[in-house]
């Protein structure tokens, strides 16, 4: 691993055992969690006797495509920043799986050490991706999950929601405006971080309020925010990883995750995913359930083989 040490943050939601077989493979990296606040709390025998794992006390709700996720990426690294950053600190889902060796990537990143590695390139009028920046999305719901359940309230409230989004394209926005002229960035919501570029999210992030009050409002801005905090900063240049916009087919790009082609992007156990993993040779694999564990074993065989 030529003394290269690596952190993982897991943003995770559902599927425990699925989280706890993550973890264990991790071992013995620090990992840190967060747990969905709209989930069911987390079992505690889940990771009760895997002691290089940490669960978040604080946990941020999170809605698809919203802003929650930022929020809690960035509580994720404020915690890693105070236990002191690793040389590369890395971001996963609950659905991630490593499918080489974890020193393999050790070696890789501390061949980049100092930079980081990450897709970004920007979204500019006549992108296929400029809808996600174009206007004022609202994903986040008008009422609470439990008023929602109510079906008559909760089918108004997300209609309102949705004519309100419809209304915000047609009014559009000019979000360089919000942003001072900084550039937008797109890319995969997973990615590897130096320290410095930790450090730079953070202050960012946390002391310019334009970073968080635009990107509140556009749709998947965990796609967008830090990579294009980093691209509008003097990290922009300490970069590996894809920089060309494929528009919807960008996703496939990730510079450390094999994506699945499958319907929903689901991952699932034939000849051809198997051959598809081995000869994409990224270190990751998303996304994959715990019911999955014919692939899971094979992945695991592959792995502590190599």
């Amino acid at each position: 691993m030529k003394n290269h040490s690596l952190a993982f943050c897991i943003l995770a939601h559902d599927d425990p055992a699925m989280l706890r077989r993550l973890v264990a493979a991790l071992c013995p990296h620090s990992v840190l969690i967060h747990w969905d606040k709209r989930a069911p709390a987390l079992p505690p025998e889940t990771l009760s006797d895997l002691d290089h794992a940490t669960v978040l006390a604080k946990r941020t709700d999170i809605h698809w495509a919203g802003f929650g996720m930022v929020e809690a990426t960035a509580a994720l690294l404020e915690e890693m920043q105070n236990q002191g950053l690793a040389d590369h600190t890395i971001l996963l889902s609950g659905h991630c799986y490593p499918a080489r060796p974890l020193g393999e990537l050790a070696d890789y990143l501390s061949c980049h050490r100092g930079k980081d590695v990450i897709q970004s390139y920007p979204v500019h009028p006549g992108s296929a991706l400029w809808n996600l920046i174009g206007r004022k999305w609202r994903m986040e719901p008008y009422l609470s999950d439990t008023l929602r359940r109510f079906a008559p309230i909760g089918a108004i409230a997300e209609f309102v929601r949705k004519v309100r989004n419809r209304i915000a394209r047609i009014v559009g926005r000019e979000i360089a405006k919000e942003l001072d002229g900084a550039a937008v960035h797109h890319g995969a919501s997973w990615w590897a971080l130096s320290p410095a570029s930790v450090e730079t999210v953070l202050q960012r992030f946390r002391a310019e309020p334009q970073w968080r009050s635009a990107f509140r409002s556009c749709f998947a801005s965990d796609e967008l925010t830090f990579h294009s905090i980093l691209a509008n900063s003097d990290r922009a240049e300490k970069r590996i990883g894809p920089s060309e916009d494929k528009g919807g087919r960008s996703i496939y790009d990730a510079p450390l995750h094999h994506v699945a082609t499958e319907p929903g992007r689901w991952l699932t156990d034939s000849v051809e995913t198997r051959q598809a993993i081995r000869a994409s040779r990224k270190f990751f694999v998303r996304k994959i359930r715990s019911s999955d564990s014919g692939l899971l074993d094979w992945l695991d065989r592959r792995r502590l083989a190599a």
